[in-house]
């Protein structure tokens, strides 16, 4: 085989490989290689067969032989960048791919890669950049578009993300992925119709598309078709199907099922998709959050704060919304940030990245704290809060529920702040974290008993806040709330300290991107469905009634 003739091979089994016949591309390959083994196309393109077979060390062997041969090809770099990527080695696969740019700069293949491989470092904004770097080269990259817009989304820029899912589908409307997280913003923006029109058009590509079906069958204004709840039954049943798939296709037929009313087909779905995340998870420790508890409760006592000199930030502009997952802490946002005097920040990570990044045992080490040092901490969630909502707001929420772990911390480094503690009937939260999904270490709600050993060590807890935090504190009862909208709005925007403003009424109009899983709530006038929820699965809830009962926690009791 001449040279001539092994280029012409290799470029007609790159063809056959590009429409999925990698066995005949492996094979053509391999010739190629029998008879020149040094050929350096031949060798990066059975270190792409090898990359996509999983043989990941086998790839990067043969890319990095087939760069030393052919340091001039830059798609080369591409792919080995790409190859370090999947092995979690960014630091190198940033330097190579930076080398295939000095052969070739405007290389938008090239380009991407390298600020998919900043973003997962962290680097988000030098990540955006990069991306807007190929697209002022190729301005309908459907690759850049995609990326920088859920880059965008992740920096707290839906509008502009929209936009940008909207073009990259412009230049290929079968481009699945962008059409699937166009219709998620778009419902994270209470904009349901138009997520709908995109979850169906995914459907029309492709009936057994299982994220859009389960994308429709979770939006409560709809009524579905009877074709997707036999689909999405079929596709369950018929084949195996990635966790995260099995997991939204059991959760939504289970809230289809949950609006018909047939409660027992519901609850079977709900215990499928948590049996799903329980055996792909690491088994929930209870001792893990007894310990810690108890140590926050020696550490933060009355004495503390007693001698507790001046120091931290004594602004007034936090406010921290907190509860357990569930509780109403995205509905008692949304009112606040109706206020024009109140921005919502959402769920900021500022306070549990604090206490992670001392250097000494948390919360042992908050003691050795100097008040300049409690100043800077403030100063910095100060600063996430001018992030995340701008600097006009008189007042920022955060509603990172599981913050009320950290109101020690909190009233160590922000004694200006205040506190709103969202309470619900425990039965119905238990419920309701059982139905939803978290991104949560030692995760306890996958299991209505290790919802309940959690539920008992959160109660613990804040009842020793409420004797010992020298920060106010609001007790917000959701079913007082829905009961009472009016009243109990004035109160919270009384203890907040703003004037009554009647928008807050009016909350559902307030135009915010909402990424928990209570964006539909939000979207509607208060109503009273969900108080009492539990009952209509009490069959399924009895040891866990018995084991809140045993602890002194009654169902006629919020937290």
């Amino acid at each position: 085989m001449t040279p001539a003739e092994a280029d012409r091979e290799l470029a007609a089994a790159l063809e056959r490989h590009k429409n999925g016949d990698l066995e005949f591309a492996y094979r053509a390959y391999l010739q190629v290689l029998k008879q020149h083994p040094d050929h350096p196309t031949a060798l990066h393109y059975l270190g792409l067969v090898a990359q996509q077979t999983g043989h990941v060390l086998e790839a990067a062997r043969l890319l990095r032989r087939s760069i030393q041969l052919n340091p001039g090809d830059p798609r080369t770099y591409n792919h080995l960048g790409q190859v370090l990527f999947q092995q979690d080695d960014l630091d190198e696969a940033i330097q190579l791919l930076r080398r295939g740019l000095e052969v070739d700069p405007r290389h938008v293949d090239t380009l991407n890669s390298l600020a998919n491989v900043l973003k997962k470092q962290g680097e988000l904004q030098q990540a955006m950049d990069v991306y807007r770097q190929v697209l002022d080269i190729d301005p309908d990259s459907v690759p850049a578009l995609y990326n920088l817009a859920n880059a965008l989304k992740q920096a707290g820029d839906p509008k502009q993300a929209v936009g940008l899912f909207r073009r990259a589908l412009q230049s290929d409307p079968t481009h699945a992925p962008s059409r699937l997280n166009l219709a998620v913003l778009l419902e994270q923006q209470g904009e349901f119709a138009p997520a709908i029109e995109q979850y169906r058009a995914l459907l029309e590509r492709n009936p057994d598309h299982g994220r859009a079906l389960s994308g429709l069958l979770a939006i409560r204004s709809l009524e579905p078709d009877p074709q997707w709840l036999e689909a999405a039954e079929r596709l369950l049943a018929g084949r195996t199907l990635e966790s995260e798939e099995q997991v939204k296709l059991h959760t939504g037929l289970g809230k289809q099922y949950d609006r018909m009313r047939n409660y027992e087909r519901a609850f079977h779905h709900f215990a499928a998709a948590n049996t799903v995340l329980r055996r792909r998870g690491a088994p929930f420790d209870v001792e893990q959050v007894r310990d810690l508890f108890e140590r926050l409760i020696r550490v933060f006592s009355v004495e503390y704060f007693a001698n507790l000199t001046a120091g931290g930030s004594p602004s007034r502009r936090p406010i921290f919304i907190v509860g357990m997952p569930r509780s109403g802490t995205t509905l008692t946002e949304q009112i606040l940030a109706s206020h024009p005097q109140i921005g919502g920040a959402g769920e900021l990570r500022s306070i549990s990245d604090m206490s992670n990044s001392m250097s000494r045992a948390y919360p042992e080490c908050v003691t050795g704290l100097s008040p300049a040092e409690r100043l800077t901490l403030g100063e910095r969630h100060l600063a996430s809060l001018t992030q995340h909502a701008g600097a006009q707001a008189l007042h920022v929420t955060d509603k990172l529920p599981v913050n009320f772990i950290h109101l020690g911390l909190i009233a160590t480094v922000l004694p200006g702040a205040r506190v709103i503690h969202c309470r619900r009937n425990p039965l119905d939260v238990g419920l309701s974290c059982f139905i939803e999904h978290f991104d949560m270490k030692n995760d306890f709600t996958h299991d209505l008993h290790n919802f309940g050993e959690y539920f008992i060590q959160y109660h613990c807890l804040m009842q020793h806040w409420r004797r010992v935090l020298p920060i106010p504190m609001y007790e917000l009862h959701y079913e007082q709330l829905v009961a009472d909208q009016e009243g109990e709005t004035r109160r919270l925007l009384e203890f907040v300290g703003v004037p009554w403003y009647e928008g807050c009424l009016e909350f559902q109009a307030t135009e915010r991107t909402v990424m928990t899983p209570s964006r539909w709530q939000v979207r509607q006038k208060i109503y009273s469905q969900s108080v009492g929820r539990w009952r209509n699965y009490e069959s399924h809830l009895q040891s866990l009634q018995r084991l809140l009962i045993e602890q002194g926690i009654g169902l006629g009791e919020t937290a």
